[in-house]
């Protein structure tokens, strides 16, 4: 069949491109794709990602707009002939290579501020060598003598996101042949207002094709309380369903508010408040549809923890990886405004802990329990007959799917430098139609080993990264070393056509 008249169908009935290339079961021809816009260019519309230099992008110019530079920070100095040292380093020094193809211990260099308690942190110390001990958390108070970056340096990795505000890129860190674990721009995932309206201008694309891409079948409806429109939108929602007891809204404090804090249940005196107050609102803050189906796990409600790196932006390189099940610590109340019930993630758990004045021991045991690996939660599912052996498979792939989304609408915010990277950490919900949500991103999420099974998922995850990050580097076979790690495809963009896509 020719490939114009699938095309024209293909748009007269409102199917996707890629659905009909899957059906052909093969690629089109260079030619046939002059014809037709292909996928890449589309979605490149739809994200306002434009091929420019990175020095001269916007993110760029937004970065060294939000520079705070000082002499001294976290006792370390900002030389402004710091790559040069570096060029002359490298220039100097030859690092020697294990089979495969990245540097061995005493050349894989680090340097991070990550807390000493964070499991990340001792798998940097012992899998890697740590660069400027003086500067490490801690030193501060012990009024150590500032120091400046080791020159031997190939990878900052740091728990604070907005770090590289601090030190210029390309002047004072970030040279020539080393990488960075954050991306400038990619803040902007952490902020929920902004992911939601981000979702909401991507999701007009899909306007009429709701099929293809519906914003709120992805993530519970949210609506911008600083917008006038949509906060009347907000109130008219909370109008009707005044004197009904069920909860309907949560109220979030959109940035700079995790593991539970900002969140408010929308009760009805709460609703009240929240009717007499003007639109818009001079406070920053969202309403989000409750999910009041979530599945329970033995009456206890739970998320989902996933990882994605973004292991490279120019050419953009986006991976999955697992996480874990979160329960919350009490058993679910749709009525009750106990966050406890509600939320679950690490923070909240061990406040609830403390709270029930248990023993460090009886916490530990209690911790245990509340996360569970992807198997777990699949034997669990398969012994109460809710789902066949497997299933876990078409979780990870709609999840993967969820993530080229997001990845994808949010691509304009980042920086396109070539020696950065990011972990995410996105939580989903699941309700008993086993529909999944997507709840919010957290850039630097935390890497804990509460149990054995977070610990060794964890610290693969951990040492994953590293190797991934130094075979970039270094030019070793990326995908021989994904092999050795638990990450997969979600986008590689190093490839053409349809086989850049994974999930």
């Amino acid at each position: 069949m020719d490939y114009k008249i699938i095309v024209l169908v293909s748009f007269l009935l409102n199917f996707s491109l890629v659905g009909y290339l899957l059906l052909m079961k093969s690629e089109p021809t260079k030619e046939q794709l002059q014809t037709v816009p292909s996928l890449r260019a589309t979605i490149s519309e739809v994200s306002f990602a434009q091929k420019v230099n990175w020095n001269e992008s916007l993110p760029w110019i937004n970065y060294l707009e939000s520079l705070t530079l000082t002499k001294t920070i976290n006792n370390i100095k900002n030389d402004p002939l710091y790559c040069e040292r570096v060029k002359k380093y490298k220039e100097n020094h030859k690092a020697t290579f294990d089979q495969r193809g990245i540097p061995v211990k005493k050349d894989r260099v680090v340097f991070s501020q990550y807390p000493d308690y964070q499991l990340i942190k001792q798998v940097i110390t012992n899998y890697t060598t740590l660069a400027n001990l003086k500067s490490q958390p801690g030193n501060s108070e012990k009024k150590v003598k500032a120091e400046k970056f080791d020159p031997r340096i190939s990878l900052f990795m740091n728990r604070r996101i907005t770090w590289h505000r601090y030190h210029k890129i390309g002047t004072h860190f970030l040279c020539e042949g080393q990488r960075y674990n954050h991306i400038p721009g990619a803040e902007k995932l952490n902020y929920k207002d902004v992911i939601a309206n981000t979702m909401r201008e991507y999701g007009e694309y899909y306007s009429g094709r709701e099929h293809c891409f519906d914003p709120w079948k992805i993530m519970p409806q949210t609506l911008d309380l600083t917008v006038k429109e949509q906060c009347l939108e907000f109130k008219s929602y909370l109008q009707q369903s005044l004197h009904d007891p069920q909860i309907r809204w949560m109220i979030k404090k959109p940035r700079d508010f995790h593991r539970g804090s900002g969140v408010r249940i929308v009760t009805q005196p709460v609703a009240e408040v929240i009717l007499e107050t003007p639109c818009p609102f001079d406070e920053l803050y969202i309403g989000q549809r409750y999910i009041k189906d979530p599945m329970l796990i033995e009456g206890f409600k739970f998320d989902f923890r996933v990882y994605m790196l973004i292991a490279n932006v120019d050419p953009l390189m986006v991976l999955y990886h697992d996480g874990f099940v979160r329960l919350s610590m009490s058993k679910f109340d749709p009525n009750s405004t106990d966050k406890t019930s509600h939320l679950t993630n690490l923070k909240v758990a061990q406040t609830s802990l403390n709270s029930k004045k248990m023993s460090q021991e009886q916490q530990e045991l209690a911790l245990q329990d509340q996360s569970w690996n992807y198997n777990h939660f699949e034997n669990y599912l398969v012994r109460v007959g809710l789902v066949e052996p497997g299933w876990i498979n078409q979780l990870r792939t709609q999840i993967k799917n969820m993530m080229l989304h997001l990845t994808l609408m949010n691509e304009k915010y980042l920086l396109k430098h070539p020696g950065v990277f990011e972990l995410v950490g996105f939580d989903f919900l699941m309700d008993t139609n086993f529909n999944l949500w997507f709840i919010e991103a957290n850039l630097s999420p935390q890497i804990s080993g509460t149990s054995e099974e977070k610990k060794e998922l964890n610290s693969k995850l951990s040492k994953g990264i590293i190797d991934l990050e130094f075979g970039l580097l270094h030019g070793a076979d990326f995908d021989k070393l994904l092999e050795d790690t638990y990450f997969e495809w979600v986008l590689d963009e190093r490839k053409q056509g349809f086989d850049k896509y994974s999930g």
